[in-house]
Formats: C-alpha cells, sequence, structure tokens
C-alpha cells in the first residue's frame, strides 16, 4: 500500500527526493487509465458505424467517422492530413513488419511535430479499416468546407481556432456514434488508441512497438507511444 509505504518513509526521516519520488509514482498509478476489453466480433460493426459517418451531411460526424477509421487527429482530417492510395512496397519497413492483410492509404500531414527530431515523419504508410470510405469521405468533408478559410481573429493561430469552434460538436458526435461500442469511453482520444489495437489485430505486427510508432508517426521504437495507446486488448467473442 502506497500510503503505507509514504508512512514508513516519513517515520524513517528518509530524504525528500525517495519520499517525492514514490508519491510521483503512486500518482501516475492513479491516472493510469484501466485496460479495456473490446470483442473480436464488434469490430465489423464499428467500421460499418464509422463508414456511414463518414456518408453523412453532418461534418463533425464525418470527422468522426475519418478519426475511426484512420486513427488520425480532428485537426488532421480538419486541415492538415490527406490521404493517398497505397500499397504494400516490399521495401517499405512498416509492412516487413507486418503478417496481416489490411487496407492501407499513405499519409501527409501529421499535425503534431517535434522540430529537428525523428518525431517529424510526414509522409507514411497506415493500415485503415476501410480505404474506399476513407478517400471518399475525406474528399466529401474537404468539398463540403474548406477548413483553410476559416475566420481567424487577431493574435489566434488557425489550429487553436478549429480546436475551439469544432471540438465540442466533435466530441458529442463521437459520443452518441460510438456510444453502444465504448459507452462512457467515447471520446475522439479513445477512437485513435481503439484504432491503434484493430489494426494491431489485424495486422500481426513481429513488434507491436515499431508498428505503433510507425503508424503514429512517432520516433523509431517509442516505446512511450506504445503505452500511451495500449487502451484496448481484442478478445475473441
Amino acid at each position: 500500500d502506497t500510503y503505507l509505504q509514504l508512512a514508513a518513509l516519513h517515520f524513517f526521516r528518509a530524504g525528500a527526493e525517495v519520499i517525492s519520488k514514490v508519491r510521483d509514482d503512486y500518482k501516475r498509478k492513479l491516472r493510469r487509465p484501466v485496460a479495456l476489453e473490446f470483442s473480436e466480433d464488434s469490430i465489423d460493426a464499428y467500421t460499418a458505424k464509422a463508414v456511414a459517418l463518414t456518408k453523412e451531411d453532418g461534418l463533425a460526424k464525418k470527422i468522426a467517422g475519418l478519426m475511426a477509421l484512420t486513427g488520425r487527429r480532428p485537426i488532421e482530417i480538419m486541415l492538415t492530413g490527406s490521404f493517398e492510395e497505397c500499397v504494400r512496397e516490399e521495401g517499405d519497413k512498416v509492412f516487413l513488419n507486418c503478417i496481416g492483410g489490411g487496407e492501407w492509404v499513405r499519409f501527409k500531414g501529421q499535425a503534431k511535430q517535434s522540430k529537428g527530431s525523428e518525431e517529424s515523419r510526414d509522409n507514411f504508410p497506415i493500415p485503415v479499416l476501410h480505404k474506399a470510405a476513407v478517400l471518399d469521405g475525406l474528399a466529401s468533408l474537404r468539398t463540403k468546407r474548406d477548413f483553410s478559410k476559416t475566420h481567424v481573429n487577431e493574435g489566434k493561430d488557425l489550429h487553436i481556432t478549429l480546436h475551439d469552434q469544432w471540438s465540442g460538436e466533435t466530441n458529442k458526435a463521437v459520443q452518441m456514434s460510438f456510444l453502444n461500442f465504448l459507452g462512457e469511453n467515447a471520446h475522439p482520444y479513445e477512437l485513435r488508441k481503439l484504432y491503434c489495437a484493430i489494426v494491431t489485430h489485424q495486422q500481426r505486427p513481429a513488434s507491436v512497438t515499431e508498428f505503433y510508432s510507425d503508424i503514429l508517426g512517432h520516433a523509431e521504437n517509442n516505446e512511450t507511444a506504445q503505452i500511451s495507446y495500449n487502451r484496448f486488448t481484442i478478445v475473441p467473442g
């Protein structure tokens, strides 16, 4: 028990650094989300729901559907990202790591990048849950609204403006559309985590750590990425 451990450290007058480390470790455990199970039998229905959303008239629903199918961030769906046809190129490292099938696209326009680091990859193949719906859905979304022409108040950033304008509607669309699949965990960020679990299940990579780094555009073999996104476990039945 961490409380007893802290009490013992105080009793024996352990150094402040030791006590602080134990306390911080305990706080991290409290923040760590509980692992969730997702039925293998639900993948097709989840994918079908996401595909249906890409064909809706509402922009927030289209965004939610594309996020679920691709694992990309809202800003990447609205503004920075693009998807192109992609085949399994023998020389591409991510394909060599996978023995499963599935559909792939080439993604460009990663929004979250670290200057001067390996995390700044901006053009890489990713598996998707339904390629045709991704390509057609993004084209339809961008035809209906050119988010790059959004009015930005002086001193504000376009990315922040789009977040402020669309996060509420997008969150609501995700919660209403995926409630039956995710319950109270129906949140845009959880869609990215569930995407990782589903495509890992489908692709069966030799190295999950390497696979997560590849499809999320992170630095090579980024173990933090796997820990951060390892929220769902696909189970039989």
